[in-house]
């Protein structure tokens, strides 16, 4: 055998153990959306939020199953009648720094690889996607429109979700109804056949604020929340 052979034979295999490598593990395979993800949330421990109070520390694995979607791209898969599991949040929102770990865990434990994922603020807590209303003079007012695509989400969600109703307060610290559904953060969905089918904000009612530690028991409720949710079984897209 010739030596330009030999080169040749041991730069194929150089490549084929590379490959193999690049398939068999997790961190191998084309996970920018899930180190995007984990990066987001990350970048913001032990940062002081609106309120005053630090972001809860996360530590996110690289292998998560969050995929970054516009709301545009989630009216697509709506439309074309596919099933999948969607959350909506955002990095900054308290609430839901307090799920997305137990999100990654309970995923991976049901065998779901995909979660696709919108946010609502931009990084000055500025709505992007959800209506406001506001108390104005004792009334109760609009201050930004939601999005095409959010209000048409918000209208293929039925009663039989059970979604919370939008509330805001008044100078009293009261709260107020304002006689609508609102997608709160967390909010994570299974949509079958493009059409919402489950819907759970994962939290425990043993957490009674955002920043509370996360006991075992908190961690527990969490887990059954999700493992109502991820039971169903979807196609590719899952």
């Amino acid at each position: 055998m010739n030596k330009k052979l030999i080169i040749v034979l041991a730069i194929i295999l150089v490549a084929l153990i590379t490959l193999a490598i690049f398939l068999i593990l997790p961190e191998g395979k084309d996970n920018k959306a899930a180190i995007a993800f984990k990066e987001e949330y990350e970048s913001l421990n032990g940062k002081t939020g609106r309120n005053g109070k630090v972001h809860r520390k996360l530590n996110i694995s690289s292998n998560n199953p969050f995929i970054k979607v516009s709301a545009k791209k989630v009216i697509e898969m709506l439309n074309n009648k596919e099933s999948f599991y969607l959350y909506v949040g955002d990095s900054l929102c308290p609430w839901c720094r307090s799920t997305v770990e137990q999100a990654i865990k309970s995923a991976k434990e049901n065998g779901v690889t995909k979660i696709y994922y919108i946010d609502f603020w931009d990084d000055e807590y500025n709505e992007q996607l959800r209506d406001v209303y506001e108390l104005v003079d004792d009334e109760i007012k609009l201050t930004h429109e939601a999005t095409p695509e959010y209000k048409m989400m918000l209208a293929l969600c039925d009663d039989s979700l059970n979604l919370r109703n939008y509330t805001v307060k008044d100078k009293n610290g009261d709260e107020v109804e304002v006689n609508n559904k609102r997608f709160y953060g967390p909010s994570y969905f299974f949509v079958k056949e493009g059409k919402f089918d489950k819907y759970t904000d994962a939290r425990s009612s043993k957490q009674t604020g955002a920043f509370d530690e996360l006991t075992d028991e908190i961690k527990k409720d969490m887990a059954n929340n999700f493992d109502e949710l991820f039971a169903e079984v979807c196609d590719e897209a899952c």
